[in-house]
């Protein structure tokens, strides 16, 4: 493509992603802003700018700096680490494998490397790399899942879709089997367990860098993909026809999106459906260019994470977990929605 025909795309890009920073940063401020003790917006912006300026804590006393830069702002960049990359991996899945109910919790990865750390926990080796025991245990988890789907889905040397999202689906029941079987079994561990299970963002700080390197690698790599999304969204002759190497170019997008996903779960436990909500509703918004979509998916799966989050400390619900698990509110919100979009799909799963 020219760069005279490529003009619109920028200008709509840039739009766009102007747009959905803008209420990424507001969705920060209030993220910050809330919990046990509530703060000001603005003052959280001022501690914010403080912070970004190098000027360090105000003169006077220092505790609510301390919380807000601390202990929010950890919180925060987690949510908005694993946000980024869900969003994105969903609206890959749904773009390379041409299903809308593609998602990186139903094709089973998220599943997977819950149950990896479930292991860790229960056969007790999570203090073998001290605090990234777990979030390791998850991820590798999460790529022999990969593998194993994708192993399930190749048939006379070709990835098929229909049966990779079938293969996940069923990894994914037998890895929710396993960590139920462990809940049974180590009930002493049962908050930390429920914790893998239904995700939440209140993590040790010892992930959250990790988990910066790696999205920080990845989701420049495939966030602006989206021209090659877009041929391999038209069917695999077309795309073939305009010289796209299909199976390699499908088998490394879904690696790219899986190893996104494996990464934000290691470190946040299962959170459902952001992969699904985010890219459909801007779908609605912006239309199906993934070259708009694709990078768009992310900064919106950050907000809607963070929106969530600030849903789950917010409710005024007494729990013996402290507080209701992100992805409890996730999948409150991405159930209903899957089920509309499966009533008005054109598609078989």
């Amino acid at each position: 493509m020219t760069a005279t025909a490529y003009r619109p795309v920028l200008a709509r890009l840039t739009t766009v992603l102007s747009v959905l920073l803008l209420v990424t940063l507001a969705a920060v401020v209030l993220s910050m802003a809330v919990g046990s003790v509530h703060y000001p917006p603005g003052q959280v912006a001022g501690y914010l700018w403080r912070w970004a300026s190098g000027a360090g804590p105000p003169s006077g006393d220092p505790t609510d700096y301390e919380i807000i830069i601390g202990l929010r702002l950890p919180r925060t960049a987690l949510g908005l680490l694993v946000g980024l990359s869900l969003g994105t991996a969903g609206a890959l899945l749904q773009g390379v494998l041409r299903n809308p109910l593609a998602e990186p919790y139903i094709i089973g990865v998220s599943a997977g490397a819950a149950l990896g750390a479930v292991a860790v926990i229960v056969f007790g080796w999570e203090y073998l790399l001290g605090g990234l025991t777990v979030p390791a245990g998850a991820f590798i988890s999460a790529v022999l899942t990969l593998g194993a789907v994708y192993a399930m889905a190749r048939r006379e040397g070709r990835m098929r879709p229909e049966s990779f999202l079938l293969a996940g689906a069923a990894l994914g029941a037998f890895s929710w089997a396993g960590m139920t079987i462990a809940l049974a079994m180590k009930g002493e561990d049962a908050q930390r367990i429920i914790f893998w299970m239904l995700g939440s963002l209140s993590l040790r700080d010892e992930g959250l860098k990790p988990l910066a390197w790696m999205v920080l690698l990845l989701w420049p790599l495939l966030a602006f993909r989206g021209q090659a999304v877009n041929l391999l969204s038209l069917g695999d002759e077309q795309a073939r026809w305009l010289g796209v190497s299909v199976e390699r170019t499908r088998g490394l997008l879904i690696a790219g999106a899986a190893l996104l996903t494996a990464a934000a779960v290691a470190v946040s436990g299962v959170i459902a459906f952001v992969g699904l909500v985010v890219p459909h509703i801007l779908r609605r918004l912006i239309g199906p260019d993934h070259r708009v979509l694709l990078p768009a998916s992310g900064l919106g799966g950050a907000c809607f994470l963070l929106l969530a989050d600030v849903a789950a400390r917010a409710l005024p619900i007494v729990t013996p977990l402290q507080e209701i698990p992100v992805g409890a509110i996730t999948a409150l919100i991405g159930a209903p929605f899957f089920l509309m979009v499966l009533r008005t799909s054109r598609y078989d799963v």
